[in-house]
């Protein structure tokens, strides 16, 4: 599990080890103090997506396949409402 989080964001990256393809999962949450943005833009590792949020600030990131490791740094772009930042994730 990599997770990180900024003032205005908090993200969850699952990747679950096997021996061939390694599947991803993960969410990202608003976590900020303004209105909650209608959509968001996202890059990280191999993924990329354009997703609404919900009612509560979620938007589920892009399922697919990833070659990183415990060791792996990943990070987080996020784009939204003419901002941008970068979150790096770390192994939990």
């Amino acid at each position: 599990m990599f997770t990180g989080e900024s003032d205005n964001w908090s993200v969850r990256y699952e990747v679950e080890k096997t021996n061939s393809c390694q599947p991803t999962a993960g969410a990202i949450q608003y976590i900020g103090k303004e209105t909650i943005p209608k959509r968001i833009e996202y890059s990280y590792d191999k993924a990329s997506g354009d997703e609404p949020l919900n009612e509560y600030g979620v938007a589920t990131l892009a399922k697919g396949c990833t070659d990183a490791r415990e060791d792996s740094e990943i990070a987080v772009i996020l784009k939204w409402d003419n901002q941008t930042e970068t979150i790096p994730l770390t192994v939990k």
